[in-house]
């Protein structure tokens, strides 16, 4: 027997896993198939995907969370009936809008 019969051969599926493409690279070719696939709109495709879907204003999301605050706020008193806790209930309603209003101005602000 010569020496390198008695060396321990390599286990096959471990080859075959080494061979595989990694997966950030089928990643990678599925996302080039998606770019081939994808064709732009013409103007007037894009002017009646606008006209269908108008554009969400900052102002009516932060009126939105302002007002889900407030409802939390008083449902929150309305099972507890303590008020320190519709207090802090209050207090999150306002740590989430206060800086959301600030952003949607600074956001909107026509200079």
């Amino acid at each position: 027997m010569t020496p390198q019969d008695t060396r321990a051969r390599p286990n096959p599926d471990s080859i075959r896993d080494k061979a595989a493409p990694p997966d950030w690279d089928r990643d990678s070719q599925l996302d080039a198939v998606d770019e081939a696939a994808f064709k732009p709109l013409t103007r007037e495709q894009a002017q009646a995907l606008r006209a269908k879907n108008p554009a969400l204003s900052p102002w009516q999301v932060v009126m939105a969370q302002a007002v889900s605050g407030l409802v939390l706020v008083v449902l929150w008193w309305l099972l507890t009936l303590e008020g320190s806790k519709a207090w802090s209930a209050l207090y999150g309603a306002i740590a989430v809008v206060v800086p959301n209003a600030l952003m949607a101005w600074g956001a909107t602000d026509a200079r």
